[in-house]
């Protein structure tokens, strides 16, 4: 299965239609509180990081990101 993560994720239009597409969305980075509440309650299998300039390759692999087959 292919893996993506999803950066400036907003309320997670773009992860909506990757998973829609069989691509498993296993983090986002979104700054917005209230946007991060809203991914919250409907990726609750994704991974939630605060800030893009922060998160580490490391932290997304561990969150399930493998990029030999992502996105």
């Amino acid at each position: 299965m292919q893996t993506a993560v999803s950066l400036f994720a907003g309320v997670g239009g773009f992860d909506l239609a990757l998973e829609r597409n069989g691509v498993k969305v296993v983090a986002s980075v979104e700054i917005d509180k209230k946007a991060q509440e809203v991914l919250k309650k409907h990726f609750p299998n994704s991974q939630i990081f605060n800030d893009v300039t922060e998160v580490t390759g490391e932290q997304l692999i561990n969150a399930g990101f493998d990029p030999a087959n992502g996105i």
